[in-house]
């Protein structure tokens, strides 16, 4: 099954190459600290693991959903918001910003021409990715070992993060098709955070 989805992710060299070197930002600027920078040198693969088991995920959720709806997709690094907030960090302000999955809608009809994903579309293929990282850290939540508990951890802020309604943030397409939706599903990883 999971080779299948996979298969129907139709990944490029270029774009894997790019989700990686997102990846690696990721785990760098969650694992930077300015008051204790050498700190980054050891934890730097833990930190990467961690990305590598929230991040990615959560970035193929979007890519296969928007696949299943018809639509081209393809995670994109933000180069220039990567190296402007690399610069950030060193001055003690953490924005992380990796880059996102570009959806290009491509179905045609005899009607309308180019035809648009529906508000509805739109929020499912906003949804799927942080309900992948609530899955991930519910899973790992009840696993009584460190390195389960970070990675849950990490898992519940991607989620609640993405989840703000902010533009462009998954959270605000959300809330504009269904206020509930939205509420219910920010609410679960807040309840983790708060406990953990």
């Amino acid at each position: 099954m999971v080779y299948d989805m996979l298969k129907e992710l139709k990944m490029d060299v270029e774009e894997i190459k790019e989700i990686l070197i997102a990846t690696v930002y990721v785990a760098f600027m969650f694992g930077f600290s300015i008051s204790h920078p050498q700190t980054i040198i050891y934890l730097f693969p833990l930190y990467l693991l961690i990305s590598l088991v929230s991040f990615i995920p959560h970035e193929l959720a979007h890519k296969y959903m928007a696949i299943k709806y018809g639509c081209k997709a393809y995670f994109k690094m933000w180069k220039e918001g990567m190296l402007f907030s690399i610069f950030l960090a060193f001055f003690g302000f953490k924005l992380i910003v990796p880059g996102a999955v570009m959806i290009y809608p491509y179905r045609f009809s005899r009607w309308e021409g180019m035809k648009r994903i529906t508000l509805k579309e739109s929020a499912m293929i906003s949804l799927v990715g942080p309900i992948t990282n609530i899955l991930i850290g519910v899973a790992l939540y009840f696993i009584p070992n460190f390195l389960a508990q970070q990675i849950a951890l990490l898992n519940f802020w991607l989620a609640f993060f993405n989840l703000l309604p902010i533009p462009p943030l998954d959270g605000s397409k959300i809330i504009f098709w269904n206020f509930v939706v939205w509420l219910i599903t920010i609410l679960i990883p807040s309840v983790f955070l708060f406990i953990i």
